[in-house]
């Protein structure tokens, strides 16, 4: 069994290199996975108001094709349609952001622990 799992987290982690091997491959898989957190939102905000595809459609002005599409990830989703999606369920959208887990954390330098040679150059920016 073991041998099996170790063989399952090197393809996970396989797959995990591919999908972050780029900067592009990077950016669009974030983009996918902002996609589906977003639909899977909405999906929570429906089922809490008790509210169907149909009755989504109804109150947003959409046809049913157009909730079905948005919800399996097929439609080209926008913050304009997902904001009216939420509006029609009575939610009001918010968008956040964060840094990625595996961006280096960036630290100030203390004023006091500045290189003198950098103090220097400031002093002449301002003198000239």
């Amino acid at each position: 069994m073991r041998t099996k799992q170790a063989a399952h987290q090197a393809v996970a982690h396989g797959v995990f290199d591919r999908l972050y091997a780029t900067p592009k491959a990077r950016r669009d898989t974030e983009r996918d996975r902002v996609l589906v957190e977003a639909v899977e939102n909405l999906a929570r905000a429906m089922e809490a108001r008790g509210v169907n595809g149909s009755e989504l459609a109804r109150r947003a002005g959409w046809t049913r094709s157009m909730v079905s599409r948005l919800l399996q990830g097929e439609h080209s989703c926008t913050v304009r349609s997902l904001s009216d999606a939420f509006h029609a369920l009575g939610y009001e959208m918010s968008v956040g952001y964060r840094l990625p887990t595996d961006a280096p954390q960036v630290q100030a330098v203390p004023r006091e622990r500045v290189p003198k040679a950098a103090k220097q150059t400031r002093r002449r920016r301002k003198a000239g």
